[in-house]
C-alpha cells in the first residue's frame, strides 16, 4: 500500500537525473519486495511502446514465431486471453493476425493499459481488457480456449503455482507460456534472474501440477540478455462463454455502466476508469444497500 514515505521516495526518484529509476527501486529498503514490481512497472509506463516503435522488426519476428507455435499446437481457437498484456505491444499482433479469434487481456498496471489502448486505438467498450491481478483472474472457469503469458510470470517468484492454477482454471484447450528459461540461460542471465528474484523453476512447477507440456526454445527474443522458451501446455476441457467475474467470489457481475461494475449478491462495487474495469480484490467497495445508490449507477 502507498504511504507518505513511499510517495516521497517516488517523487525524489522521478526528479533524479539517473535514468534507470526502476533499477533503483529494487534496492530501496523502504519498499517491500512484493510491491517493488508493481511500482517499477508503473514508472515504466510508455517505455514498452517506445521500444516497440524503435524495434518493429524485432517484435514482428518474435510474434511471428509465437503465431506459428499457436497454429501448430492448437486448433480452432476462438478466444485468447493475454495475461499481463502491458501496453499491448504483443496483444495488438494477436488481434491483427487472428481475425476469427476474440482477444482479451488484463494487466495489473492501469497506466500501461490505458497508454496501450490509446496508442493502438483499441475500443474497450465491451470491457475485453481489465486491470487485474495474476493471482486472481476476474473470469469464470473455462472461459477461454487459450491463455498466454509473455514474461508475465517472470517477476513472480514463489507465486508460480498460484498463477499457473489460475491459468488452468480459466482455460480449456491449453496455455502458451513465454517465459525466461533458467536451464538454458548462460551465467550472466542466471545471475541477473537471481539478482532480481525472477522465476527459475517453472518446469518444476508445471510438473508439480502434473500438467502435460513441452518446451520449445525460442529463436527470436525481445531481449538478448533474457533467453526464453515457449512452454506449451495441453488441456482438454469443455469451453463455456467468456464472463467477467468478481475476483473474490468468482460470481458473475450483474450490471455495469461507464463508471462502475456491480455484484448484487454480495454488494460489491468496482470502479471503471476510461472503459477499463479495476477488478482487484483491494479495489472492491462493499455497497450492500442498493437503495442508497444513484439510479444511474446501476443502469
Amino acid at each position: 500500500m502507498l504511504n507518505q514515505k513511499i510517495i516521497k521516495v517516488f517523487h525524489k526518484l522521478k526528479k533524479s537525473k539517473k535514468k534507470n529509476i526502476n533499477y533503483q527501486l529494487f534496492f530501496l529498503k523502504k519498499i517491500k519486495k512484493d510491491s517493488i514490481t508493481k511500482y517499477a512497472y508503473n514508472f515504466q509506463s510508455g517505455s514498452y511502446i517506445s521500444h516497440w516503435k524503435k524495434n518493429k522488426r524485432l517484435y514482428d519476428n518474435f510474434n511471428k514465431e509465437i503465431k506459428e507455435i499457436i497454429i501448430q499446437n492448437f486448433s480452432k481457437i476462438k478466444t485468447i486471453l493475454d495475461c499481463g498484456c502491458g501496453e499491448l505491444t504483443n496483444t495488438k499482433y494477436l488481434i491483427d493476425n487472428f481475425k476469427k479469434t476474440k482477444v482479451y487481456g488484463f494487466d495489473f498496471s492501469l497506466n500501461r493499459l490505458l497508454i496501450g489502448l490509446k496508442f493502438f486505438k483499441i475500443n474497450n467498450k465491451k470491457l475485453n481488457f481489465t486491470c487485474s491481478s495474476l493471482l486472481d483472474f476476474p473470469y469464470k472457469s473455462n472461459s477461454f480456449d487459450l491463455s498466454i503469458t509473455m514474461h508475465a510470470i517472470e517477476p513472480n517468484k514463489n507465486k508460480e503455482l498460484k498463477i499457473l492454477s489460475e491459468l488452468v482454471r480459466v482455460s480449456t484447450k491449453g496455455l502458451l507460456l513465454i517465459e525466461p528459461d533458467f536451464l538454458l540461460a548462460n551465467k550472466l542471465q542466471k545471475k541477473r534472474m537471481k539478482k532480481f528474484g525472477y522465476i527459475t523453476q517453472i518446469e518444476k512447477k508445471l510438473n508439480e501440477l502434473k500438467l502435460n507440456y513441452r518446451k520449445i526454445p525460442l529463436k527470436n527474443v525481445l531481449n538478448k540478455k533474457n533467453k526464453s522458451s515457449a512452454y506449451v501446455v495441453i488441456l482438454k476441457k469443455k469451453n463455456s462463454k467468456v464472463n467477467l467475474a468478481d475476483p473474490i467470489t468468482k460470481e458473475n457481475f450483474n450490471t455495469n455502466n461507464k463508471d462502475s461494475i456491480y455484484l448484487k449478491k454480495f454488494g460489491l462495487l468496482y470502479p471503471i476508469i476510461n472503459t477499463v474495469p479495476i477488478l482487484k480484490k483491494e479495489m472492491a467497495i462493499h455497497f450492500p444497500k442498493q437503495s442508497y445508490l444513484n439510479k444511474n449507477l446501476l443502469k
